[in-house]
């Protein structure tokens, strides 16, 4: 098992009046109350100055040490005060010229465009095309827990929701058609205890305060996207418009990635003691001149990676505590913690640990997709082939082996199995990974999973041989075990098996600072504490990736009907079921089929099943209620404690007449509407000069 890990949003260090921070992770650890300020500048005489994109602050020279300043000092009291001096800020300077994107084998991905791209697929795949954004807007639901820290997005009204329900929110931006949100959103990502956004850093802006609440449950834009921040540090440049098209979370880090393949990042890792920082930036001791590279503990504000600057990110893969990035030209680099070994490099020494911060290349060539669970990470090369490396307690790399003592593969490892040529020339398009398990979606719409499996992990029934082998593998070392019990025991009692030996040095213990005669029941409690170490049962896991089995679909649409209809009337489904998109986190999975529908399996403790109240889920089990009956879902992301799905409405074409109709009459009321006023307004100057015309005597106008 990895160690223990600390929550991704914690209790910070906030006045009494804010409320404590809660997180899904399992440790507690303060944060600072405040963020810190933009880095300042020196000017020439050794005063502070203010940073390019910070304001403007005043300099005292009362401030000053040396003669001239005591001789201030001796001054009579009587003396006028000094002035203050205001030092103004330097100049932006123009924005550099914008180098091309780096382009290679793998192309960078448009705002709207759909992951995995419907062209991965094969024929084998129905889909049903997904109608533009523009006719269709997107909307979102939402299921699982999200009154801990406002992660449903719907302001203070935090809710718990054991099946789908609507994003009001958006949904309200959509229906009054509020500027940049007429359409929808295009991308979604869902995180530990966050929708892309929460504390720690990971919204991208401050949210101590009294307000607190509003700033973390409310979407809003993310603050300082186009400022020309590089490695956490301002370069005096204007910065350039940065559009987004694609986001990515994991726990306590955000990323962002526009159409050039630009990235912008904030947050912070974490590892075992808390908080390790975001990255390394060299500060030059102003004295002694040397060089330090000290972490930077959190990136309020979305800046960009010097370590991006030559690359162009087609796609990146969050962990917990880590991440992947891929170029266009096919490599990988990796960042963040590294304790299980998921960032595929060895950290040979303690002091090497900090340098984990900064993205570094691995060895991988010709890669075309990543994927990221919480201590371990995958590759696919253009033929297919499948690499996996990281935590392997539950063999959820997939890698043959143990991995060792220390449970884990340091090191990218090729994945048997996997291959185009083990799946009639199918390979993964998609790579979906919880804690301890995996997803592997196929280009024929098949999915693989491999690893834990004592929560219905990998979705396989009870009688699959994968299940029948892993519980003949715990009944065999259960028996093991008892057998070393057993003769472990014998060692402490007599002959008659009921005396505990005296002269038997083992069968003492200190208690109470005096070593004295354990009793059996004593002996028999010791015995299972080392026996669980000296022979250990294994963990419930499938090491070899096994196919999945979905529920047959129906064969037509029919917006009347929900899933109990459907379990009432099995004879109404008979097509087999594709996916097209899948998502994982925890210890539950989420998939997307060709026509639309939603299946879960696995546990959710949090209502992350979306099943009505259901915790367990052994097989796929597909979601449609009230609010999915009449949507068509294209993707899905899996959280901490709460689910997200975008969708569009199945009778798009209906309500896009509807809206074309609706807009039709309101430009018709807004034309009716310049005229009267035009007619009034000539009516109002007629009269205004009749009335003057009047006044001189005239005959006036005749009314």
């Amino acid at each position: 098992m990895p160690p223990k890990r600390p929550r991704s949003s914690i209790a910070s260090a906030k006045p009494a009046s804010t409320p404590a921070r809660r997180s899904s992770r399992i440790s507690v650890v303060p944060t600072p109350s405040a963020a810190p300020q933009n880095p300042p500048t020196t000017s020439r005489r050794g005063r502070r100055a203010s940073s390019p994109l910070s304001s403007v602050e005043g300099s005292d020279d009362a401030d000053a040490v040396g003669p001239a300043s005591k001789k201030r000092r001796m001054s009579s009291a009587s003396s006028a005060p000094r002035a203050k001096k205001v030092v103004a800020p330097k100049p932006l300077r123009p924005a550099k010229p914008l180098p091309a994107p780096v382009q290679g084998m793998n192309p960078i991905p448009q705002l709207w465009s759909l992951f995995p791209p419907e062209s991965s697929f094969s024929s084998a795949v129905e889909f049903e095309p997904v109608p533009p954004h523009a006719d269709a807007p997107r909307q979102v639901q939402m299921w699982g827990d999200g009154s801990t820290a406002g992660q449903f997005g719907m302001g203070t009204v935090r809710v718990k929701a054991d099946e789908p329900v609507r994003q009001t929110t958006i949904q309200k931006k959509i229906r009054t058609q509020e500027a940049g949100w007429e359409d929808g959103p295009a991308e979604i990502c869902a995180a530990g205890m966050h929708t892309l956004l929460n504390d720690h850093a990971t919204l991208g802006r401050q949210t101590a305060g009294d307000n607190s609440d509003e700033l973390e449950s409310v979407p809003m834009p993310v603050e300082y996207q186009d400022a020309s921040i590089i490695d956490s540090k301002p370069t005096g440049y204007v910065g350039h418009p940065f559009r987004a098209v694609r986001c990515y979370a994991g726990d306590s880090i955000s990323l962002a990635q526009d159409e050039r393949g630009d990235v912008k990042v904030w947050g912070a890792f974490r590892n075992s003691q808390g908080p390790m920082g975001f990255i390394r930036v060299p500060e030059v001791d102003a004295q002694t001149k040397k060089v330090t590279h000290e972490p930077v503990k959190l990136q309020w504000r979305p800046t960009a990676l010097s370590a991006f600057a030559k690359h162009a990110i087609v796609q990146i893969a969050c962990g917990d505590e880590h991440y992947l990035a891929l170029t266009t030209t096919g490599d990988v680099l990796t960042a963040g913690v590294g304790d299980c070994g998921q960032l595929g490099r060895r950290i040979m020494v303690r002091a090497d640990i900090m340098s984990t911060l900064t993205p570094q290349r691995l060895g991988l060539k010709n890669i075309v997709l990543v994927g990221a669970g919480a201590y371990h990470s995958f590759a696919v090369d253009k033929d297919g082939d499948v690499f996996g490396w990281g935590n392997h307690t539950y063999r959820q790399t997939g890698v043959a082996g143990d991995g060792g003592k220390n449970m884990k593969i340091e090191e990218p490892t090729f994945v048997k199995g996997l291959s185009p040529a083990d799946h009639a020339g199918a390979r993964v398009v998609q790579i979906a990974c919880g804690g301890f398990h995996t997803v592997f979606l196929f280009s024929n719409g098949e999915v693989w999973t491999v690893g834990r499996v004592d929560e219905g992990e990998c979705g396989l029934p009870d009688d699959h041989p994968e299940m029948v082998d892993m519980r003949k593998r715990r009944a065999d070392a259960q028996v093991k075990q008892a057998a070393w019990k057993d003769a472990e025991r014998k060692t402490y009692f007599l002959e008659d098996g009921t005396t505990v030996d005296p002269d038997n040095e083992k069968a003492y213990h200190n208690k109470d600072g005096k070593f004295e005669l354990m009793t059996a029941a004593e002996i028999d409690h010791k015995l299972e504490q080392v026996a669980a170490v000296e022979c250990p049962l294994p963990n419930d896991y499938v090491a070899t990736p096994s196919r999945v089995d979905f529920p047959l679909e129906p064969a037509s649409w029919d917006g009347t009907k929900t899933q109990d209809d459907y379990d009432e009337e099995p004879q109404l489904c008979t097509k087999p079921t594709r996916i097209v998109h899948v998502a994982s986190a925890g210890q539950y999975s989420i998939a997307v089929s060709a026509r639309g529908y939603v299946y879960t399996w696995g546990y959710g403790p949090t209502e992350q099943l979306g099943a009505g109240g259901s915790e367990r889920e052994r097989t796929p089990r597909r979601i449609l209620n009230d609010v999915l009956k009449g949507l068509r879902a294209i993707k899905a992301d899996a959280g901490g404690q709460h689910c997200l799905v975008v969708s569009v409405s199945r009778d798009w074409e209906q309500k896009k007449r509807e809206r074309e109709q609706k807009r039709a009459e309101e430009a018709d009321k807004a034309r009716q509407a310049d005229k009267d006023e035009a007619a009034a307004a000539a009516a109002a100057v007629a009269e205004a000069a009749g009335g003057v015309a009047m006044a001189d005597g005239s005959e006036g106008v005749e009314k």
